[in-house]
């Protein structure tokens, strides 16, 4: 049963089989945490902007050259986009047991 075409969530917890209603449950918890997870690494990865702009320019007011300190906001990228990276990997990997939960 596919409870988001239906547009019945309430529909489903209380008209299905406990079974069902566990798993319904699960699935929305897992995708909500998800959510939560992401937006919470989107706000980490803002304040990191933050503070790494602050100690560039900390860094030039010490006589480095505007040049030399931009190192430290390609760091920062880097290791944002390869965080996102392992997040797509993660997503990978669930779409791949779900298909072979299908399979079985």
């Amino acid at each position: 049963m596919n409870f988001y075409i239906t547009g019945s969530v309430v529909g489903l917890f209380t008209s299905a089989s406990p079974q069902t209603s566990e798993a319904a449950l699960q699935r929305y918890l897992f995708y909500c945490n998800r959510y939560m997870n992401h937006m919470q690494s989107l706000c980490f990865e803002h304040k990191l902007y933050v503070q790494v702009k602050q100690k560039m320019e900390e860094m030039q007011q010490h006589n480095m050259p505007w040049i030399e300190v931009q190192f430290l906001k390609t760091a920062v990228d880097v290791l944002c986009q390869s965080c996102h990276t392992h997040n797509n990997q993660a997503d990978l990997e669930n779409a791949t047991e779900v298909l072979s939960g299908y399979l079985e």
